[in-house]
């Protein structure tokens, strides 16, 4: 029988090999098959992957044009908490670009924050987005307020439903996966501390001017998936919360 240590090294490399890291998409996906693979044959849960006393928490950060809607940004608290990492933006920088997402926490957790926040359900709203404008009969002026309220009743479907997991991955964690949740609340916090950033939380409204549009976002988003690396028998546990 292989080493353990050996075997969740070995996962942890396919967990990193992402589109982030330089890999193509059907590389990424496969690797992410190899590892649920590996996982299930050797009975390796998420919580074998998560963070030890040794170890520490990561800080990367992530930059794309092409979300015009805000959809990450929107979806970035509940993916943070599904996922047990910090995303934030920071305005730091003046120059910094303001769709930039900040990552902190470990580094399969980012990386898999990564892959259904940048790659998966960015791509899922578009999809459901462009499918519901090929039947939208609003004139041009209006479609703006359409787009804008289909997208907030996705991504808060999508958040709710998160939600609704991490609660649910709260009530079956064992004694084990407490203690393992609260080293990496500590060590994502001691990661701030070390950069000096400071996460304050921003709220603001926004109008609700048509509700077919919103309701039929939310609909979309009862269909989303949560990706490959959360199916399968680890999935419950793979979900983590904030220490």
């Amino acid at each position: 029988m292989r080493d353990r240590e050996a075997l969740l090294k070995i996962v942890r490399s396919l967990l990193e090999k992402t589109t982030a890291n330089g890999c193509t998409e059907a590389e990424m996906l496969s690797a992410l098959d190899q590892a649920q693979a590996m996982m299930d044959a050797y009975s390796i849960t998420a919580e074998d992957l998560q963070l030890t006393k040794e170890e520490g928490a990561i800080f990367r950060s992530e930059s794309d044009p092409s979300d015009p809607h805000g959809i990450k940004w929107r979806l970035s608290n509940a993916v943070g908490a599904f996922c047990g990492v910090e995303i934030f933006k920071t305005t730091r920088n003046h120059k910094t670009d303001p769709r930039t997402l900040m990552f902190v926490g470990g580094r399969a957790d980012c990386d898999l924050a990564e892959f259904l926040l940048c790659d998966h359900l960015l791509e899922f709203v578009h999809a459901e987005l462009y499918k519901h404008l090929l039947g939208c009969l609003a004139p041009r002026n209006e479609r703006r307020t359409v787009i804008r309220n289909f997208v907030m009743g996705c991504t808060g479907r999508i958040s709710e439903r998160m939600a609704e997991l991490v609660k649910r991955s709260a009530e079956a964690r064992t004694s084990n996966g407490r203690e393992l949740i609260v080293i990496q609340g500590q060590a994502i916090t001691a990661k701030l501390k070390e950069l000096d950033i400071k996460i304050r939380t921003c709220s603001g409204s926004e109008g609700l001017y048509d509700q077919a549009a919103y309701d039929a976002g939310a609909r979309a988003g009862e269909k989303a998936t949560f990706g490959r690396p959360l199916e399968g028998n680890a999935g419950v546990l793979r979900l983590g919360g904030r220490g």
